[in-house]
């Protein structure tokens, strides 16, 4: 196992720049899951590490030892790729032990240790096939042992459950974190898909346009959003974003979104004081997340008029789409029965669940005790 850091690591294409300059630190034996969408750079922060890139700034290091001059297998890195990436005329058992084979290693240890991470798999049976007669997730499986048999110091996933139906992606995402588990092997998992990186990491990096936006645990990063993009991103249905600034309001100060000016939320007294005394009487933004908002009206809360357009019953659920005059609005609900569609209601979303973005669209992050968060 090993820790690895990224100092100040960057990487162009000839004028185009695919990743800026990073500082990135993943602690021994951490499940870390950079995600984002594609073209995001994730791919390249993967192959620098690999070894696969050179980069053209910076430093990686795995614990204090400097790597980054190092070829791709000197640094001792087992990686697991989107289209697995083992030999069609091969057995199974021949492409799990080449790795080894090439570390001229006695051949009885490498048929112990080829056998013992094909238990572990499940794949043990298979061993003497090859890749065309596998499914699947059995070639997944072969994958990831060819990848395990070498005791790799860091293991490196590129998109590896991509090309897996819905039932055996979720399947392998609960097996490749009991492997985690039981190797304890420093991973670092590229993912386009922000439920695998929900459920499977112990820190998520949050990848777009070749900046990290946001590190953080998966709670971090679902309920502390760092900007607009993480928090668009992750939640399906995506957090309601509403543009608009805050304006004075009688004795007070109130929420005015830019599609219905008209429509004045006023604030809670304490968060009012607050806007007041840190000059926010300007454009932002406010969000929320759609299964905060509830359809009973609620004075406590900040109400908006909301006309369902479609329903959704997902069983344990509904997910209603519609809109609060021209801006669309998503609202999760457990309620027994959904609302009529196209009928006027009010929505009640706390003020402890509204998140606050500024026109730069970064997290203000308030000390209130309403629970809101202080400007970063």
């Amino acid at each position: 196992m090993a820790s690895i850091q990224l100092n100040n690591v960057s990487k162009t294409f000839g004028s185009q720049r695919v990743l800026a300059p990073t500082q990135l630190e993943i602690q021994n034996g951490e499940f870390f899951t950079v995600v984002g969408p594609s073209g995001s750079g994730k791919s390249t922060l993967l192959r620098l590490i690999a070894g696969l890139e050179v980069p053209s700034a910076g430093e990686i290091l795995f614990d204090d030892e400097r790597v980054d001059h190092k070829p791709a297998y000197s640094r001792n890195v087992g990686m697991v790729f989107q289209n697995y990436a083992i030999y069609p005329h091969m057995t199974i058992h021949q492409n799990m032990s080449f790795g080894l084979e090439s570390q001229k290693l006695p051949k009885t240890q490498i048929h112990q240790k080829v056998k013992e991470i094909a238990q572990i798999l499940e794949i043990d049976h298979l061993l003497t096939k090859r890749p065309g007669q596998l499914s699947g997730g059995q070639k997944q499986r072969v994958a990831l042992g060819r990848a395990l048999v070498r005791n790799p110091r860091v293991f490196l996933m590129d998109e590896p459950l991509s090309n897996l139906d819905t039932q055996l992606r979720e399947r392998m995402r609960k097996e490749i974190r009991l492997l985690h588990e039981t190797f304890h092997v420093t991973t670092v998992y590229v993912t386009h898909d922000q439920t695998e990186a929900m459920t499977m990491a112990d820190r998520i990096g949050v990848v777009n346009g070749g900046e990290i936006q946001q590190i953080g645990t998966p709670e971090d990063i679902y309920q502390h959003p760092a900007n607009i993009f993480v928090a668009t991103f992750f939640g399906s249905p995506a957090m309601n974003i509403i543009p608009g600034r805050i304006v004075p309001f009688k004795e007070t100060l109130a929420f005015a979104a830019d599609h219905d000016p008209g429509k004045l939320s006023p604030l809670p007294a304490d968060l009012a004081a607050y806007c007041r005394d840190h000059g926010l009487q300007r454009p932002l933004s406010l969000g929320f997340r759609p299964e905060t908002a509830s359809l009973q009206p609620n004075g406590a809360s900040w109400d908006i008029p909301f006309t369902p357009t479609s329903i959704e019953s997902l069983g344990s659920h509904y997910q209603i789409h519609g809109q609060w005059a021209t801006h669309p609005i998503s609202v999760t609900t457990t309620a027994r029965t959904g609302p009529q569609r196209h009928k006027l209601l009010n929505l009640s979303v706390p003020w402890t669940d509204v998140h606050w973005f500024n026109e730069d669209s970064c997290l203000i992050d308030f000390t209130a005790p309403v629970g809101v968060r202080q400007e970063a």
